[in-house]
């Protein structure tokens, strides 16, 4: 693991206060050629506040996920949400055969996550290709370039946590899409649900990693690294197993919950310690790790329900 060859970390990382500068430093990070896990391990290393561990982890998730279409320093964008949802029925955004055989994506995203610094987004879509207008369609993920005719980012407000990690809504009028952009498979079992396990596995790997070097910076207490460094271990092993199959998500729920342990005594030694800007930091971006506590929930059930079946 990236850590463990560098560990304890002693590097001091840039100070960097906006998506843009994270966008101007992340090749720097990119051009390491490390595997997606070490490359999430040395984002989280080298980010000065957690929206940067966030970010790089993300970027290994995509990365994970589709290694032949996110390269060097590229940076991409898994662009899913809609004004009703994030689920399959919501989708309404659609990718379309033009009368003279090209391919066409309308549609609008919200809540895109680093999109305003993405060169590539990677937008679920309808299939409506076949032109059956009774046909239930199934759902395909779709490479655009950021800078393609036909694409508007909206950055939304910011948050109040991570408030630099940057969210935007897309508008997406009239793109032409080219035959190898549309990545093969269904755009939902196969590409949106593995994402959403890789990028548990990826962030966390980030995040923890951010914490080891705040930790040992701090000197906080040394069980918080020791108990950050298994978690990281079983990360590991994690990134390298099938992200669809019953036994990772049934093993992720373990691990998470480990690393929620770890996120409780961290809060627990804040709380009485002297203040810093370290742990107003923590104390201020500590509700990330709970936003998708309801959807790991629901996975963890259903992983079970197949393994008893």
């Amino acid at each position: 693991m990236e850590l463990l060859t560098h560990f304890p970390p002693r590097n001091t990382p840039p100070v960097i206060a906006s998506a843009a500068e994270w966008r101007a430093h992340w090749p720097q990070i990119a051009a390491t050629g490390l595997a997606p896990f070490d490359l999430a391990v040395r984002a989280g290393l080298t980010a000065d506040r957690l929206a940067w561990a966030f970010g790089g982890g993300y970027q290994a998730a995509i990365r994970e996920l589709q290694p032949q279409h996110l390269t060097g320093a590229d940076t991409g964008s898994l662009c899913a949400t809609e004004a009703t949802g994030n689920r399959p029925r919501d989708i309404q955004s659609t990718l379309s055969t033009l009368p003279d055989g090209s391919l066409q994506l309308n549609g609008a995203k919200r809540w895109s996550t680093m999109s305003p610094v993405a060169t590539h987004l990677f937008v679920l879509v309808r299939d409506a290709t076949e032109g059956d207008a009774f046909a239930r369609p199934t759902l395909k993920l779709v490479r655009v370039s950021a800078q393609a005719p036909g694409v508007r980012i909206t950055p939304m407000p910011a948050t109040a946590f991570t408030p630099e990690l940057p969210h935007a809504e897309l508008s997406l009028q009239q793109i032409a899409v080219a035959p190898d952009d549309v990545l093969p498979g269904d755009g939902w079992s196969d590409l949106v649900k593995p994402f959403r396990t890789l990028e548990d596995i990826f962030v966390s790997a980030a995040c923890l990693s951010h914490l080891v070097r705040v930790a040992c910076d701090q000197a906080w207490p040394q069980t918080l690294v020791e108990d950050s460094l298994s978690a990281l271990a079983a990360l590991q092993v994690l990134a390298s197993q099938p992200p669809g199959a019953a036994a990772t998500h049934i093993a992720l729920a373990g691990t998470l919950r480990s690393i929620d342990q770890v996120y409780a005594a961290v809060d627990a030694h804040c709380a009485n310690a002297p203040a810093s800007a370290a742990v107003q930091a923590w104390q201020r971006d500590r509700k990330l790790f709970g936003l998708s506590a309801k959807t790991r929930g629901v996975r963890t059930e259903r992983a079970w329900s197949l393994v008893a079946a």
